[in-house]
């Protein structure tokens, strides 16, 4: 609806979020430990590959000291290669978790749009940690098509992943960061008006074909209006810019580096005009550090393999406040599931129980077909006596012994401690075992230490709300997602479609459609949970047509309130499941449907959904703290544009939740985001997010592998179209946050959200008066709480 007026629409201003994976830190030596590297499944053995990646981090780090003035380096790096076959030959130690998906630094496939040029993915804000950094095996061997040197580029990177800074030059792809604009104050010293988009003005160069280098009617520059920058000439320029020139090595703000506020480049739109070295030096990696004379040494490096066998520990609370709400059946149906659907052959599990104190109920015991059901057996059935979380996690410890890095500890607790060892107490016990922590929260009154355990350990935490069925998905939900990332390669797994808790009335009928795209359909499960199955009929039909029944083989009871249809092929097309209630009371009915690739060749599409942070406690008239919701769609190395992303916000203290809060697209990256400010009080928030192609869905494959400012004689390469895809939709879950001293009034204190994409799109005269024609994306009086709704400019 782009008009000359100006109009409303809606695009998220990037803020912070939680980066969950692995812990990065600065030391007392100023040296960066934590650092881990993960490569793909995708990356085959190279014996060169190994000594290239090491030299290339130790060269990152030599530059990383030099470019931050003598303060920053690299001093510990755990890299992690995949748990395939052509990489056993190494022999390297093996070691447990998914550490790919965590990393910082991860090893892939090309991504179309950026070759095998480094790139970040970050949804966070200005001054806000990315996701991490993604590089290819060809630009480790320095076989890659890129300008400049690998090392720059590593520490570029690393700035924009770490410190939340962005480009300072021009963005060809993006119209709102041109090669060249005219400069006010530049005009007064020279005699041309045009200058490029950097951090500096201190660029020599010419303008190609300068007679057509004009303004059009729609002032955007001509075609043939490029900048093509002179190498020879001694310049002072920042890595946010044209880190491929030698002059280029530390940031604007830094070392007589003048910033150029003005240059209408994307730090600047994010960053409020800050220099690049204003914005890092705030954050906690240069808070109180000061330059030292000699960098300390090399990077050490601890090289290991993944795939080791996989050690999860299930620590549930026992107390007797599980009694009530029917939280106690909730946990045990969900924990059935788990062992018996989810958690891998192979797997070692234990199993604690806790409630004064704790109890090892199962040893780890190497799950098989075997072992599935005296596993089962071995869950906790009854509950009494108070709360200690902290004994819980040291029985968990104990259980996994000496072996703990990499090992999954699955928390579920209804309550607040009360009975020591409490969390804080055992926390740093914690961190020195190295091992993940997922934590959930059953009912949302659980203890407020739980977002650190999480936070602490590189874990997640989820929110499951009381339902007294019994039945909910949400359990099932943050148990899958929540051991899934440990298991494997997020990329190689199971994918869920869709999922929907539904209440039907006496004798009501309900008609469920769910979409199963081509790269799907090995082993499909429509699973139905309900405390009343037995008064349930239910059917499943086709897409040509064919109907199941509870009658056939395709559908197995599990439990007394769980039935599933599972279809070793299931075809692609609209499936329809219809649900009919024989009961003359309400039911509740939990439907949910997950599926395999057909071809491990062919990457099906894929959602991951975060959330900005684990806790938001700051709400002054100074400080106005809102979540970032935010979701990643993307097959294989390829993200996905204009997708339909629709979030559900479950909110505490009995507020109905928020449905069809809109994600919208970010213009990159496969990244669609939305501010929220909806509170309604102090307690834990979940998040869900469904994804369908309504027909609008494109792969993006525009090249932004393309410098600023090429060198001279190049030119800038003609983007591609990005190809449609076919119809699809996906489910998954972002987790839970916390609100603590939450205040109702602060709202009126809220800012509008921020216009990042102002543009003339008209400029013309009519009688003797110019009229321009201005158009930017509408915010929100407060954020972007109601998109486009402004009570005045």
């Amino acid at each position: 609806m782009k008009t000359i007026n100006p109009f409303i629409l809606i695009i998220l201003f990037l803020h912070a979020f939680h980066n969950v994976g692995a812990v990065v830190e600065v030391n007392n030596k100023n040296g960066y430990v934590g650092v881990v590297v993960g490569m793909s499944r995708r990356v085959e053995m190279d014996e060169n590959l190994i000594q290239k990646l090491q030299d290339l981090l130790i060269a990152t780090s030599n530059f990383m000291f030099q470019a931050t003035g003598q303060r920053l380096y690299i001093q510990e790096v755990l890299i992690v290669v995949p748990p395939i076959k052509s990489w056993e030959s190494a022999g390297y130690d093996r070691i447990m978790g998914n550490w790919f998906n965590s990393a910082n630094i991860r090893v892939d496939g090309q991504n179309p749009v950026y070759g095998d040029t480094p790139y970040t993915l970050y949804s966070g804000g200005c001054g806000k940690q990315g996701r991490y950094i993604h590089i290819t095996p060809d630009f480790i061997l320095n076989k890659g098509s890129f300008n400049g040197k690998p090392e720059k580029k590593m520490v570029q990177q690393w700035a924009k992943y770490r410190f939340g800074v962005f480009e300072e030059g021009s963005e060809p792809w993006d119209e709102r960061f041109p090669k060249l604009y005219k400069d006010p104050v530049f005009l007064k010293m020279k005699e041309y008006a045009f200058v490029p988009t950097s951090c500096t003005t201190d660029i020599e160069g010419w303008t190609i074909q300068p007679s057509t280098c004009t303004l059009d009617k729609n002032n955007k520059f001509t075609p043939s209006c490029a900048f093509e920058m002179d190498e020879t000439h001694p310049m002072n320029s920042s890595l946010m810019c044209s880190d491929f020139l030698d002059q280029a090595d530390t940031f604007c703000g830094l070392n007589n580096r003048r910033h150029n506020y003005r240059a209408p480049n994307r730090h600047n739109l994010l960053c409020n005009r800050k220099s690049t070295w204003d914005v890092m030096k705030e954050h906690n990696d240069l808070k109180n550090i000061r330059p030292i004379p000699v960098q300390p040494g090399e990077p050490t490096f601890r090289i290991v393999q993944a795939g080791a066998t996989m050690r999860v520990v299930l620590v549930l609370d026992v107390s007797s406040s599980m009694n009530g709400l029917s939280r106690m059946k909730l946990m045990r149906s969900s924990a059935k599931r788990f062992i018996r659907d989810i958690i891998q052959d192979g797997t070692e599990l234990g199993i604690v129980q806790f409630s004064r104190s704790a109890t090892t109920l199962l040893p780890l015991t190497k799950i098989d077909s075997s072992t599935r059901n005296k596993t089962i057996d071995s869950l906790p059935k009854t509950a009494t006596g108070s709360t200690s979380i902290g004994s819980g996690i040291l029985k968990a410890l104990e259980v996994l012994k000496a072996n703990t890095e990499g090992a999954l500890i699955i928390l579920i607790t209804d309550g607040e401690e009360n009975t020591d060892p409490k969390i804080p107490a055992v926390i740093q016990r914690v961190i020195e075992a190295k091992v993940v922590i997922n934590a959930i929260d059953l009912g949302g009154q659980s203890d407020k230490n739980l977002e650190t355990l999480s936070v602490k350990t590189g874990g997640n935490s989820f929110l499951v709300l009381d339902d007294e069925s019994g039945v909910s998905s949400n359990m099932d939900d943050a148990l899958f997602y929540g051991s899934k990332t440990a298991q494997g390669d997020i990329d190689f797994g199971l994918v869920e479609l869709s999922k929907e808790d539904m209440t039907l009335s006496e004798s009501e009928t309900k008609h469920l459609t769910t979409y199963i795209d081509s790269s799907l359909g090995n082993n499909t499960k429509f699973t139905f949970r309900s405390k009343y199955l037995t008064n349930l009929e239910i059917s499943l039909e086709s897409p040509n047509n064919k109907i199941f029944t509870q009658d056939g083989t395709e559908w197995t009871k599990l439990d007394e309130t769980t039935g599933q249809f599972l279809l070793t092929e299931a075809e692609a097309g609209e499936w329809k499941a219809k649900c009919s209630s024989k009961s003359s009371s309400s039911i509740k009915v939990s439907f949910q449907v997950t599926s395999e690739p057909t071809d491990p060749e062919d990457d099906p599409v894929r959602v991951e959904a975060f959330i900005s942070d684990s806790t938001f406690d700051t709400f002054t008239k100074d400080m106005q703290n809102y979540a970032l919701i935010s979701a990643r769609v993307y097959k294989g190395n390829i993200n996905i544009a204009h997708a339909t992303l629709n979030a559900t916000i479950i909110r505490p203290n009995g507020a109905d939740p928020l449905y069809n809060f809109i994600l919208l697209y970010t213009g990159s990256n496969g990244l669609y985001k939305r501010d929220f400010t909806e509170f309604t009080g102090n307690g834990r928030y979940a998040v869900e997010v469904k994804v369908i192609n309504d027909g609008k869905a494109t792969l993006e494959l525009n090249d932004k592998s393309q410098n600023s400012f090429p060198p001279k004689g190049n030119q800038f390469k003609r983007n591609k179209d990005s190809s449609e895809l076919g119809k699809f939709q996906r489910s998954t879950n972002a987790g839970s946050f916390q609100v603590k001293n939450f205040n109702k009034d602060v709202f009126k204190y809220f800012p509008p959200g921020h216009v990042t994409d102002l543009q003339i799109i008209q400029s013309q005269m009519v009688s003797g008066i110019y009229i321009i024609g201005l158009q930017w994306t509408a915010p929100d009086d407060n954020c972007f709480e109601k998109p486009g709704i402004l009570t005045q400019y």
